[in-house]
């Protein structure tokens, strides 16, 4: 048998990575929450994973230990840490698929963008978050788009890949 693929969730606690871990929960994948925060990790901790016994959640401080363990990294951070959080995870996410919950709002080429940052990942992000109920996600990594689509459409979200649309602008 196969095993859970692991998914490390780097945040800083908002409503919406609640929901995206109970949801991954239930898909049986394995989660790493990334907090450093020790009162927010308790909450988190509280509200993931209640309906599933099975859950196989931790929550772990070092950004770079939690990501170097995992297959995927999500981030839903604000914008202003992104760059200091992809400085500690570089070395660890080559080719891993990275995807930007929050939107980082850097054009998706600039100087800053995570493509620029973490050239050698497979970088997805979603352009209109808050609320991935009806995100458009994009990346360059056609399969990696297609896998972050997958889990939220598992997941119960609504998301559309942007390229699929043309009169979606991405910058």
């Amino acid at each position: 048998m196969a095993a859970n693929k692991t998914i490390a969730i780097i945040t800083a606690g908002g409503g919406e990575v609640v929901a995206i871990a109970n949801a991954l929960v239930q898909q049986n994948y394995r989660l790493l929450l990334v907090l450093k925060d020790s009162t927010t990790s308790a909450k988190i901790l509280t509200l993931v994973g209640g309906g599933a016994p099975h859950a196989d959640l931790e929550i772990i401080e070092c950004v770079k230990d939690g990501c170097w363990e995992a297959d995927m990294i999500f981030i839903d951070i604000p914008d202003d840490a992104v760059k200091e959080v992809v400085e500690m995870i570089k070395e660890v996410a080559t080719q891993k698929i990275v995807f930007s919950m929050s939107g980082y709002k850097s054009k998706i080429d600039g100087k800053g963008s995570l493509r620029n940052l973490l050239p050698h990942s497979k970088v997805v992000r979603a352009i209109n978050p808050p609320g991935l109920l009806g995100t458009f996600i994009e990346g360059d990594d056609q399969e990696a788009v297609q896998t972050i689509y997958n889990i939220l459409k598992t997941a119960g979200y609504h998301p559309t890949i942007a390229s699929q649309v043309p009169e979606i602008k991405t910058s």
